[in-house]
């Protein structure tokens, strides 16, 4: 493996945990501690989107979003994570999820 391939698989698994956190706030209802996670303010083409509450383009709309929100008593939130699809762009510099 080139030292180009063990930096895309090393930046993947960064990745995939960074999404695994992210999935364990959203399940414990702590959207708030999900905000540092995002990328910085003033990041071009960042997209989110939330099952049928669309979709979701720019910094201020995403933080938004995981203001505020409800913690309700007993409810149990449980989305899994056992398939991830990521791609590296070559470089290094970006990288998508599916």
């Amino acid at each position: 493996m080139s030292a180009t391939e063990a930096a895309a698989v090393d930046t993947s698994n960064d990745i995939e945990n960074l999404f695994n956190r992210y999935m364990y706030l959203h399940n414990a209802s702590e959207d708030e501690q999900i905000i540092p996670l995002w990328v910085k303010p003033g990041t071009p083409g960042i997209r989110a989107r939330y099952t049928n509450s669309g979709q979701y383009t720019d910094y201020e709309s995403v933080i938004s979003y995981h203001q505020g929100r409800p913690r309700p008593g007993g409810k149990l939130i449980l989305h899994y994570t056992t398939t991830p699809v990521i791609e590296v762009a070559a470089g290094g510099s970006t990288a998508k999820g599916g």
